[in-house]
């Protein structure tokens, strides 16, 4: 949404007045972010064991470097690659697994603090889960059965209960028949697991992941299916169970082998991306609830075979990153925020790829690529040398010594984000609102300017004097302030009962000073906009609503650090 009209007051002491913001937003429209260019360096290529199918980043040894994990079908076992931190990483060091690992996957699933490994065996019908010690090494493979032929897995907290539950998928075909299934195997809390649950997606499913798309807090189970063109997706009804599939098709012929999950329009919804084997990359958008918009489709390679979802170049917005078997390039295809994909951007991969991953192998703040490059027997890093610089905004930019100071940071790839450090502690009370947004409480500090720093499992980013801890003033939260300055006035929006007819005014009034000022914007919308120190007024015309936000703003003094109170009114739409 964009704003068509704002009037913003200077800042009063404490006991003198209060001052107030008041912004009008226009609900229909909204603004298209500008495209900004990615880039890559040439691949550097890394030996693995045979035919490695899979690839998975994760810091596996705990001393901030990621790491690389690749699934080798060839020889059932796994290569670990311990990342040195500058986009290196030393020699292999295989552990075994199932039969034909076609899958991976890195989580805790001991809840020991250290990243383990998990592979779906198509050969062998089980999951196979390799514990890990911490110091990048790993235990003998534990296996589950699950349905025959797994080529896929996905690690995630299924039932709520703070476990990571696994879910495989595969296919199995003789002659004209065959079946497809989905596994779940819930977590028993020990490092152990229940004997698996069996669903029925569409026919040859390639791929699986977990999210809440369908927006009730529960976790939701998609597949892609390969033969018959489509996307299932089972709605989580809790304790780790699942209800009959919804499909969402792609297209018959498409072949959908990947699929990723990520908010492209930033809705707060999680939209579905699919790689395809017709050699293209289709996306389709939540529309609430769990319902998806058609696809939208861009040409991506010959055969694409994986897609990963991030930001590669800065901007905010999610972009797509696939790889193909039928040609040597990964492909970025831009997003703009809105949903959309831009027109893919080749880059010069070394050798066909049949899975991508993505995570910062540099430290340099931004995701790089990582292939598993099966006809090559090695995994190829591709750096991100974009041009941008990988910063997170702070606000408010200062608070008291004493912690607690309510903050909002701004950025990109935050999903999945484990910590915020103000110096070298850690903040409180954190909530990763968006990919781009998180909120949490200030950590105690001392007098002066730290470095803030989000850690994700994937990417860090470092801000350098962000923020400055202030020992004259006390942060207290919002609810011990006096109430007389938490709301220092009422706010009154006229009409009272929110019916506004073409043309009739629109005020707001608020019992604080506020500077005279006027503003132009989107006159299909409003009239006229005025500002006195008490009192704004708005006229609407042509078919809009309203939405009237009124923040006061108290500066900081010596018995409180700065805050705010926010209070938002919707009018109705004109007639």
């Amino acid at each position: 949404m964009s704003a068509f009209g704002k009037s913003r007051a200077c800042a009063y002491p404490v006991g003198a007045s209060l001052c107030a913001t008041v912004f009008f937003f226009a609900v229909p429209t909204a603004a298209a972010n500008a495209a900004v260019s990615a880039d890559f360096g040439n691949p550097s290529a890394f030996p693995t064991e045979t035919n490695p199918v899979s690839v998975a980043l994760g810091d596996l040894n705990g001393d901030g470097d990621l790491d690389m994990v690749a699934a080798n079908v060839g020889t059932n076992n796994v290569s670990v690659l311990l990342g040195v931190g500058n986009g290196s990483f030393g020699a292999k060091v295989d552990f075994a697994t199932g039969s034909a690992p076609k899958g991976v996957a890195l989580g805790d699933m001991n809840s020991d603090g250290d990243l383990d490994i998990v592979t779906a065996n198509a050969q062998s019908n089980n999951v196979s889960v390799l514990l890990g010690t911490g110091s990048g090494s790993f235990g003998a493979p534990q296996n589950f059965a699950t349905a025959r032929n797994p080529e896929a897995v996905v690690v995630a907290d299924l039932n709520g209960d703070g476990d990571l539950d696994i879910s495989a998928v595969g296919k199995y075909t003789v002659g004209y028949g065959g079946s497809s299934k989905m596994s779940v195997l819930l977590s028993d809390g020990a490092g152990g697991f229940d004997p698996r649950v069996e669903y029925t997606p569409g026919t040859q499913p390639t791929s699986v992941a977990a999210a809440d798309v369908t927006g009730d807090g529960i976790s939701d189970l998609l597949t892609a299916n390969r033969f018959d063109g489509s996307v299932s997706l089972f709605p989580g009804t809790g304790g780790g169970a699942f209800g009959a599939p919804a499909v969402l098709p792609i297209g018959y012929g498409t072949t959908p082998t990947t699929l990723a999950l990520g908010d492209l329009n930033e809705d707060g919804s999680p939209d579905v991306v699919t790689a395809n084997g017709n050699g293209t990359v289709a996306a389709l958008i939540n529309v609430g609830n769990g319902t998806f918009g058609t696809p939208a489709f861009q040409p991506a390679g010959t055969t694409t075979d994986s897609v990963a979802l991030g930001d590669v170049n800065g901007d905010g917005n999610l972009d797509a990153v696939a790889a193909a078997v039928g040609d040597s390039d990964m492909n970025v295809l831009l997003g703009n925020g809105s949903g959309q994909l831009a027109t893919a951007t080749p880059f010069d991969a070394g050798h066909a790829s049949y899975s991508s991953a993505l995570g910062d192998v540099n430290g340099d703040g931004k995701l790089d690529v990582a292939l598993a490059q099966g006809n090559a027997n090695q995994s190829s890093v591709l750096l991100n040398t974009s041009s941008y610089l990988p910063e997170n905004s702070v606000a408010p930019t200062s608070g008291s010594t004493a912690g607690g100071t309510e903050f909002t940071i701004a950025g990109t790839n935050f999903t999945g984000a484990t910590r915020v450090k103000f110096g070298s502690a850690s903040a409180t009370n954190l909530n990763v609102v968006s990919d781009t947004k998180i909120t949490g409480r200030t950590p105690a500090g001392t007098d002066g300017s730290v470095t803030v720093s989000v850690q994700t499992p994937l990417v860090s980013v470092s801000s350098a004097n962000a923020f400055r801890y202030d020992g004259t003033a006390q942060s207290l939260p919002a609810k011990t302030v006096p109430k007389k300055l938490r709301n220092p006035g009422r706010t009154v929006v006229n009409p009272v009962d929110s019916k506004t007819k073409q043309g009739q005014p629109v005020t707001a009034t608020v019992r604080a000073k506020m500077r005279t000022t006027s503003s132009r914007g989107d006159v299909s919308c409003y009239s006229k906009v005025k500002g006195k120190n008490r009192k704004l007024t708005v006229k609407l015309s042509g078919q809009c609503s309203m939405r009237i936000t009124v923040t006061y703003t108290a500066p900081a003094t010596v018995l409180y650090a700065p805050f705010k109170y926010t209070k938002v009114y919707t009018t109705k739409r004109v007639r």
